[in-house]
């Protein structure tokens, strides 16, 4: 097994892909401190299995993950290939005949991880039992990291022992002995497990075998209960036969008597249909000549109210016309005004006309003076404006001058003034700096105190979250704690309201108490209820109380005798059930009053009696006495002359009389029974409340906690977001520090420089004000000659600004003039179209009036036309209403003799319907009979071939013989009937049954015998894998023992070859323990003592590791070793044996050496060294330092030779 190259992407520092070929021999990793060279090592650990992250130099899965650097972002993922040469056939397993294995192992930040071989996915488990037993494993010998050698020789004898068991190749052995343990605990696991079985079923099936007998006795009883039960149901189905073919013929009669009397009825029917016709045919009559004299009615009363309306009409309009006569006069002398007023406006408009024409001829003249005046005073300005460019030219100039003269006087002052606060500032800046120091120091120990406080108040956080995971566990366990109790409270209370319901609903009692209450209630009588319900008898005792008190128990409670004797003569008027009624008071009996009986208990002292059961009960119950058994009633009964009875727990009964009473207790014990587990059921339940309001009460207790560290979770973090963000601040305060410092020393030597140049400006300055003085005094002369022709210039232009003034002076006010006169003429246009408009509007009014009186006469004039044409139709309308009248009378008497005759008929038409009602309700009554007959047997039919799976049609035939004798007398349904009733008891007094008790008495004891059977097999295979512990005992001190020895003698010969001398030897811990023992290393090197490891120097602990685990080497080859830097501790003389050393080694070995020494790499045949070309991100490159041809895979690697 040779290493062939190793693939590595996202892993640590190996960022993109990077490939690294191993060639035969020794090669050499070489690299700067921080380059990625260990990471190597780390990889092939890795790569093998190694779990450990600590071991990797990391703390987290995630730390083995690529984590980013400067302009590269952090990978989601790991992955190291290892691809191993098994052309020798050295792998031991399934991949034996592969040439070439590789192991590819894969890691994602979300901590998902795999685990290939050949890209197949595998276990880690196959990846460490590919390298067990090679010297090549995750904890073997054949791979040393850095730093590890020194803790070599500092391990515990213990951890010492672990390389010679790898290199007596009994890891194998240990993993093996490991799983076999494993094995061996499930196995004693199982075996305890099926023994509790075992011991469970052998309790199980005696019970079932007791169940199974009673199970069979049951069906025996059952099928008896069957034939009877279909013979009785057998019976009834005939008779009710028979009596269905009775109640069918007699229906028929019946209906033949009732279909007479609908035929008369029919008759009759018709006869009255004919009335009904000529009745409704007059009446009809009657209705038009009604709606014949409403109608003339209606007429002449609208022909009376349009008389009315025509005449008031005409009244209206004559008024109307009369007002419309006088606005017609007034609208005439309006319009005769307007005309006058704008007859007088027209001939003011055109005086207006004239005055406009005269104003604009004036402002055309007054326009051509102030253009003239404006032409000569361009022609001044242009000459003006000529000298004052000429002038401003000077001033500007002279300005100018001046300005350069004062700025450069400025700025020598201000050049002076900055030099004295340069001093001042230069001061200041170092003052500056050194409080920008002191306060960098400050800072960087208040972020030290904030680091710590963060720290600790992180610690706080996780302890705050894992106590509110735990609450909200327990609060999920008390949740589901809740809802399970809460269903079987629900539980409990659905019974409850079940049973109270049925007490309600008097369910299991006879139908004799049900219907003695509803009598009761007829006859107005409030019962107090049914004794069984008023009674409260103590557990364990409700059969002896049924059989003493017996059929008392069904009895009603009435509150007087009287109404006890009510209802019973109701009950026999209507031949009902039997029924009891119990009235208050019982004198014919007087209470007990003799000794107690021998080992018996008054029946009194085991009943609660309250309310209404006082008067009557207490006189018997001191007389009725609860023995255990029959024996002791019996006794007892003798040892008295009272007259009292005992009965027994289980329901037997020596009466009054001495007779003995046994049997099943009928259905009143199960009502006293009800009414105890009613009384259990409350106690339940409240318990039930009660503990589930405890419960719910400390679930609100874990809530109110959980809510009180969740607020103290949310305080924390809000602590910790103000700590980190004053953490954050301090930090950009200690940047800002950092800064200002670098910012000062900055200013500080600007400032010098700034004070250089300065000085130099001020003697420049100095030069510029001594020229600029000379330009100043030329300027100012040239200003006083200009200023001279000036002045002349300017009083021309203010003669003829006057004139220009006045011009337009005189035009303003035209313009005013004429705006004034346009304006009045405006006024005057307006008012003339006002005027005219209303002149029109007048005109307008004028002719409707004219229109509206000649309409209003000529409407006036046809009104009272009409109304006289309508009082002569009125006396017509009168005369038609009167002969109308007259025949509605006559039609009218008609109409009462059809009545009479209708009456007449309808009395013989409900004499018949009194003979149909009577003749249908007996038809109904036969039909009901009929039904509730037909309803029975069907019922009968349905229940036999629901309860027994076949029609009873089909099992009948079975039994046709006993059905037939009951039916001809020779045998009698009542004994039928009490056997059934027997057999019933019988199955009563089984109890429970269980019907699949065979079965499962059949299925635990097949279970019992396999169980049995493993059992044997799980002790017989305990027995095998101890033997095979003992076996891998003796095989693994065999192996340690000798190896130990081999070992040893291959010290002797290494040691004095590092050392030149000297000796060391392994030594045994407790030799007396050779599976546990440890292995320590006693050296004493050459003019020394024999010491242990711990008390030599760094470089003889060093070199002694290195022969301890060189001697492994040549005793058992591994197929590679990979060693980092442990010759880091040695002197050149040294490294040059240890050298040797590992060239001897490489004949049988390949050899990965990462070091900083030059002798090493000298020894090295490849030199593959690690860089970091850009900062955080390792690259590999190879070098062939022997020549000799490498395989192409390597020469890849941009090799080359030296």
């Amino acid at each position: 097994m040779k290493l062939k190259k190793l693939e590595i992407t996202g892993f640590k520092s190996f960022m993109g892909k990077t490939r690294i070929v191993f060639p035969p021999g020794t090669t050499g990793v070489v690299g700067p401190n921080g380059c990625g060279k260990s990471n190597v090592v780390d990889a092939l650990r890795w790569v093998m299995g190694e779990q450990n992250v600590r071991k990797l130099r990391g703390k987290t899965s995630e730390d083995i993950i690529f984590a980013g650097s400067a302009g590269n972002a952090p990978m989601n993922m790991a992955e190291v290939s290892l691809t191993i040469d098994n052309e020798d056939g050295s792998v031991v397993g399934p991949f034996n005949e592969y040439s070439e294995i590789t192991v590819t192992r894969r890691i994602f930040r979300t901590g998902e991880s795999n685990y290939l071989i050949n890209r197949q996915p595998a276990r880690l488990k196959d990846i460490q039992t590919l390298f067990l037993g090679t010297g090549t494993g995750k904890n073997a010998f054949a791979v040393i990291q850095q730093g590890n050698i020194g803790a070599l020789t500092d391990a515990s004898p213990e951890e010492r022992r672990v390389f010679i068991e790898e290199a007596a190749d009994v890891t194998k052995y240990k993993a093996r002995k490991r799983d076999t343990e494993s094995k061996i605990k499930s196995t004693r696991e199982n075996l305890e497990r099926v023994g509790d079985i075992l011991a469970e079923l052998s309790n199980q099936l005696a019970s079932l075998k007791r169940q199974a007998k009673k199970a069979l006795l049951f069906k025996e009883l059952q099928q008896g209960i069957r034939d009877l039960d279909l013979i009785l149901s057998g019976v009834e189905y005939l008779q009710l036969g028979r009596k269905a073919k009775e109640l069918v013929s007699s229906t028929e009669r019946t209906k033949e008597r009732t279909k007479a009397a609908v035929t008369k009825r029919d008759a009759l029917s018709s006869a009255m249909a004919r009335l009904k016709l000529h009745t409704q045919e007059t009446t009809d009559t009657i209705e038009v000549h009604n709606q014949k004299i409403f109608e003339l009615k209606r007429l002449a009363d609208r022909d009376e109210n349009e008389i009315s309306h025509q005449r008031d009409k005409a009244a209206t309009l004559e008024t109307e016309v009369t007002e419309d006569t006088r606005h017609l006069a007034e609208s005439g002398h309006k319009n005769r005004e307007l005309t006058e007023e704008i007859r007088s406006l027209r001939l003011a408009h055109g005086d207006l006309d004239q005055v406009v024409t005269d104003l604009d001829k004036q402002m055309e003249a007054a326009e051509s003076r102030k253009n003239t005046v404006r032409a000569h005073l361009t022609t001044l300005e242009k000459e003006s404006h000529s000298a004052s460019s000429r002038h401003m030219a000077l001033v500007a100039r002279e300005a100018s001058v001046r300005h350069a003269y004062t700025s450069a006087e400025k700025l020598h002052e201000t050049a002076d003034r900055k030099l004295k606060r340069r001093d001042e500032d230069l001061a200041t800046a170092r003052t500056a700096l050194t409080s920008a120091t002191e306060k960098g120091h400050a800072l960087e120990g208040e972020m030290t105190e904030l680091k710590d406080q963060t720290t600790e108040l992180r610690d706080h956080l996780d302890d705050l979250r894992d106590s509110i995971n735990a609450l909200k566990r327990d609060a999920a366990g008390m949740d589901e704690a809740i809802k399970g109790k809460e269903i079987e409270e629900s539980r409990v209370r659905s019974y409850l309201d079940t049973m109270q319901a049925m007490v309600r609903n008097l369910d299991g009692y006879g139908d004799g108490v049900k219907e003695g209450m509803d009598h009761l209630d007829a006859l107005g009588s409030a019962s107090q209820g049914v004794v069984a319900d008023l009674l409260q008898v103590e557990k364990g005792y409700e059969a002896a109380a049924e059989t003493a008190l017996g059929s008392l128990l069904t009895h009603i409670l009435v509150d007087s005798r009287d109404t006890a004797l009510q209802g019973a003569q109701a009950m026999e008027d209507k031949s009902a059930s039997r029924c009891g009624f119990l009235p208050p008071g019982n004198e014919a009996m007087s209470a007990y009053d003799g000794a107690p009986l021998p080992g018996c208990r008054a029946l009194a002292d085991l009943i609660v009696v309250d309310g209404p059961l006082k008067a009557p009960l207490p006189a018997l119950l001191s007389r009725l006495f609860v023995a255990e058994d029959l024996a002791t009633a019996a006794a007892a009964r003798e040892a008295t002359d009272h007259w009292v009875a005992v009965a027994t727990r289980d329901g037997s009964l020596v009466d009054f009389s001495g007779a003995v009473v046994a049997g099943t207790p009928g259905a009143s014990a199960s009502l006293l029974k009800r009414r105890s587990d009613m009384a259990e059921a409350e106690e339940k339940l409240f318990a039930m409340e009660a503990d589930l309001s405890t419960t719910r009460n400390l679930r609100s207790g874990i809530q109110t906690e959980l809510d009180t560290r969740r607020e103290a979770l949310k305080q924390a973090e809000s602590e910790m977001g103000g700590l980190l963000r004053m953490r954050s601040e301090k930090e950009r305060e200690c940047l800002l520090a950092d800064e200002q410092i670098k910012q000062g020393k900055k200013q500080l030597t600007l400032m010098d420089l700034e004070t250089e140049q300065l000085l130099g400006d001020l003697a420049d300055l100095e030069e510029e004000m001594d020229g600029t003085r000379e330009q100043l005094a030329a300027a100012q002369g040239e200003l006083a000659a200009l200023a001279q022709g000036k002045e002349t210039t300017n009083e021309k232009l203010t003669l003829a600004r006057e004139s220009l003034e006045k011009a337009e002076q005189a035009i303003v006010e035209l313009k005013l003039s004429l705006a004034r006169e346009e304006a009045r003429h405006e006024n005057h246009r307006s008012t003339l179209k006002r005027l005219t408009d209303f002149l029109k509007e007048g005109e307008e009014l004028t002719r409707r009036l004219t229109e509206g009186i000649e309409k209003k006469n000529r409407e006036s004039a046809a009104s009272l036309e009409r109304a006289a044409k309508l009082e002569a139709g009125l006396e017509t309308a009168f005369k038609k209403v009167t002969a109308e009248e007259e025949n509605l009378a006559v039609t009218r008497h008609r109409l009462a003799r059809f009545e009479a005759d209708m009456a007449e008929k309808e009395k013989e038409t409900r004499e018949l319907a009194g003979l149909h009602d009577e003749l249908s309700d007996t038809l109904r009554k036969e039909e009901v009979e009929l039904a509730g007959v037909l309803t029975r047997g069907e019922e009968l039919k349905t229940r036999v071939s629901e309860q027994y799976r076949a029609p009873i049609d089909e099992l009948i035939p079975a039994f046709e013989d006993q059905i037939h004798d009951v039916l001809e007398g020779r045998s009698e349904k009542k004994g039928l009937t009490d056997k059934l009733a027997g057999l019933k008891r019988k199955i009563s007094r089984l109890g429970d049954v269980n019907p699949a008790a065979v079965a499962q008495y059949d299925e635990v004891n097949e279970r019992h015998g396999f169980l049995t059977e493993q059992q044997a097999d799980l002790t017989s295979s305990l027995d095998d894998l101890e033997a095979i512990i003992r076996k891998i005992n003796r095989i693994t001190q065999e192996r340690f023992i000798d190896t130990f020895h081999r070992i040893n003698e291959k010290l002797d010969e290494i040691f004095p070859r590092l050392f030149e001398g000297g000796s060391a030897r392994l030594v045994l811990t407790e030799p007396g323990k050779p599976m546990e023992t440890g292995v320590e290393l006693m050296i004493r090197p050459p003019g020394k003592k024999q010491a242990r490891l711990s008390l030599l120097s760094g470089g003889e602990k060093a070199l002694s590791a290195i022969a301890f685990v060189f001697s492994i080497f040549l005793l058992k080859p591994s197929s590679f070793c990979v060693m980092d830097e442990i010759d880091a501790p040695l002197d050149d003389a040294n490294v040059q044996r240890f050298n040797n050393l590992v060239t001897m080694i490489a004949e049988n070995s390949q050899i990965l050496v990462i070091t900083h020494n030059k002798i090493t790499m000298e020894h090295a045949d490849i030199l593959i060294g690690v860089t970091m070309e850009k900062k955080g991100v390792s690259k590999v490159v190879s070098v062939n330092l022997c020549g000799k041809e490498l395989p192409t895979e390597f020469e890849e690697l941009n090799t080359a030779p030296v």
